[in-house]
């Protein structure tokens, strides 16, 4: 037992949900040993989504009156970084509009199925966009890399390795949309950060991504390349979806306060100490 009162956050439990991703079977255990005591020792277990709140209780057992969800905050409006197109394709070799993903390489992430749709999309060559796959993460490098080799497309797909939040931020403001085509996302924060900087947003049907993106995204089954591609030649296509979900994604972001997160959260912490 702890030896004062607690609070325990936890995020998501993708340890417990995809254990064929870990290195190692002891890590399961050892993950599954530490957030059962963690949330089984705290007076309240804070999440961010609904969906983690269904997770944390199949997979750990914890109480529904015991979790509370409070979702992350996200500035609605970020101040725009001075890095103009030319220099996105100075230092990227961008010189066509580009769909892009930002985050890590890890498997439930389901980039072989944003390379099949983009694979389709770029049948016949009158699909004159890039791919922009934005993050660093070494262990499956080159495991995408030959990915993209077999389907034929290592020169129109860019890995851009870490990006710096100032290349970041441009990265998003001058994509023709952005696709989150993970399987499993405990929130799924870039989709957000998408929709604040103006740029409409595909997620797949899963996890956490369609309670977050709610209305103001096009929605996939993670398992259907073709129905990816097909979302994206809407927004290419149609310029009507494409102003619409614009506009849903800045009013979207304008329901992810830091205040607001930050007032529920004390509003936990004071109810824990007064018990």
């Amino acid at each position: 037992m702890r030896p004062c009162k607690g609070v325990v956050t936890i995020h998501d439990v993708i340890h417990l949900r995809f254990p064929e991703y870990l290195r190692h079977p002891a890590m399961y255990y050892y993950a599954k040993w530490m957030m059962r005591a963690a949330a089984a020792s705290a007076s309240a277990v804070l999440t961010v989504s609904d969906c983690s709140k269904q997770d944390i209780m199949r997979y750990l057992g914890v109480p529904a009156q015991k979790i509370v969800v409070i979702y992350n905050g996200i500035e609605s409006a970020p101040p725009e970084t001075p890095i103009r197109r030319e220099a996105l394709e100075a230092r990227f070799g961008l010189r066509q509009p580009y769909l892009l993903y930002l985050g890590n390489f890890m498997p439930h992430k389901n980039l072989e199925t944003l390379i099949e749709a983009f694979r389709r999309l770029k049948q016949g060559g009158r699909f004159p966009y890039s791919l922009v796959l934005a993050g660093k993460n070494e262990r499956l490098r080159e495991q995408l890399q030959r990915g993209i080799a077999q389907a034929d497309l290592a020169q129109d797909v860019r890995l851009t390795g870490f990006v710096e939040p100032e290349w970041a931020d441009a990265l998003y403001r001058h994509a023709s949309a952005f696709v989150y085509p993970s399987r499993y996302e405990g929130f799924g924060l870039q989709a957000l950060e998408a929709m604040a900087r103006g740029v409409p947003v595909i997620v797949a049907n899963a996890g956490a991504l369609p309670e977050i993106a709610g209305d103001a995204a096009l929605r996939f089954d993670p398992n259907a390349p073709e129905e990816l591609a097909q979302c994206v030649r809407r927004i290419i296509e149609d310029d009507a979806l494409r102003t619409r979900l614009i506009d849903l994604g800045r009013e979207r972001v304008r329901q992810f306060s830091w205040r607001e997160m930050a007032r529920k959260t004390a509003e936990v912490y004071r109810r824990v100490l007064s018990q």
